[in-house]
């Protein structure tokens, strides 16, 4: 099957990490993306009320944009809401989960989880990290406000949040369990040279790799930006071009 245009959601503005990392990719393919600002941050709600904006977000990338392929930009709704969608829309999916395998831990190791809420609370993660008692898993939600209420300029707001969140652990991997937070990684690579830390964008690229066509006869495909919040569309291209 040959796809055409690439849907991406999130729960505010971490998701456009993944949309520049998909352009950077496959730059042939048009992609539109919503960020659910108005319903943000996801982690702290309830579940059913995150599975019924993922439903009707999906519903109109693909029936109003006509996109042919969902990227779930998203933990927290990918914890929530991945395997009904598949059910119910009978077009590829693609979810983010946090990156436990891919970071390879072994007994040697003292991993480190940051994620929202609800993404811990739910059975899926649970159930990633059982076999792993050097993981430890700390909910995050502040750094969710800092982007979507445009602080990541300000240093000591941002690094007196991760200062707290690392809790003066001593940590060699750090996984980030939301696209939000990849925004803090110059931060973090500051607080700690020695850590490795994992994102879970090449997730997603890899996951689209099995799917899409790296060529597409030199088209430059478009993107489109929406937010839920019209208020936050200049923070959303703020970030979107942010270095």
């Amino acid at each position: 099957m040959l796809f055409k245009k690439i849907g991406v959601f999130d729960s505010g503005m971490g998701g456009l990490n993944i949309v520049k990392a998909i352009h950077q990719t496959f730059p042939s393919y048009d992609l539109v993306f919503y960020g659910d600002s108005a319903y943000a941050p996801y982690g702290i709600k309830e579940a059913e009320i995150v599975y019924q904006r993922c439903v009707e977000i999906t519903d109109l990338l693909v029936n109003s944009y006509h996109c042919d392929i969902i990227v779930i930009a998203c933990n927290t709704a990918t914890s929530v809401a991945i395997d009904k969608l598949r059910n119910k829309f009978k077009i590829p999916i693609i979810g983010m989960q946090p990156v436990i395998k891919e970071a390879n831990i072994t007994n040697d190791d003292l991993a480190m989880v940051w994620a929202t809420p609800l993404t811990i609370d739910r059975p899926l993660f649970k159930s990633a990290i059982k076999k792993y008692p050097n993981i430890l898993s700390v909910k995050t939600p502040s750094l969710v406000e800092i982007v979507e209420n445009d602080q990541l300029e300000d240093s000591d707001i941002v690094n007196q949040a991760l200062i707290n969140y690392l809790d003066n652990r001593p940590i060699n991997k750090l996984i980030l369990g939301c696209t939000h937070f990849i925004y803090f990684e110059k931060y973090l690579k500051k607080l700690l040279p020695n850590v490795q830390i994992y994102n879970g964008t090449e997730q997603v690229i890899n996951s689209l790799d099995k799917l899409l066509t790296s060529d597409q006869n030199n088209h430059i495909g478009q993107i489109t930006l929406i937010n839920s919040d019209e208020n936050k569309n200049t923070l959303m291209n703020k970030l979107f071009t942010r270095k």
